[in-house]
């Protein structure tokens, strides 16, 4: 087979694909102009994939940054996930970001009713992968992660009510996120 060599300009690269068609049978042709269509879709529109996996795999690259004295992560049971997130469209370009929640066990302190770090690590979907756009710690007793609903990030958290005793807020409060200037912001309780 003919090697094409780089050519000069759009022009010249037509006149030899003509001169190419010319010396090749009806059969060629065709089979030609289905693989450069399937060759063509596969290159040009593989989008890159926001799922458990990628996820995972994006928080487990950000674990060192988050865990800087080796405390034992601890792995939520969240609807049968390993760990608490959820994806959805959070920056408004259209394409599935994602929200993780953490948590690490206090060091040393067993027994004591006490947490170790917990937060959120929010990720922006580059269309090649996710990086890390902020993160914030929140209280390990009382507040978590709930969901991303139409590019607000929910949190839920306990406040206590007037008769409450001091281990144990009863009023459910939520959160609304929002990421502005690349940081997350707050936007209402309710």
């Amino acid at each position: 087979m003919t090697q094409i060599k780089k050519l000069s300009s759009v022009k010249t690269f037509k006149k030899k694909m003509n001169v190419l068609f010319l010396n090749i049978n009806k059969k060629d042709y065709i089979y030609f102009c289905i693989s450069s269509i399937i060759i063509f879709t596969h290159c040009q529109f593989k989008t890159f994939e926001v799922n458990k996996d990628t996820i995972k795999e994006a928080f487990d690259n950000y674990l060192t940054v988050l865990n800087t004295d080796g405390t034992k992560l601890i792995n939520y049971e969240n609807n049968n996930q390993e760990f608490n997130y959820d994806i959805g469209d959070i920056d408004g370009d259209n394409k599935p970001d994602a929200v993780v929640e953490y948590a690490f066990d206090l060091k040393g302190e067993i027994g004591t009713g006490l947490f170790g770090k917990k937060g959120i690590v929010i990720f922006k979907n580059t269309g090649k992968n996710l990086i890390v756009i902020d993160e914030k710690e929140i209280s390990p007793k009382f507040e978590r992660f709930k969901n991303i609903n139409q590019g607000v990030i929910l949190m839920e958290r306990l406040d206590f009510k007037e008769g409450d005793p001091n281990c144990c807020p009863s009023e459910k409060t939520t959160e609304k996120y929002v990421i502005r200037d690349g940081k997350l912001s707050l936007i209402q309780n309710e």
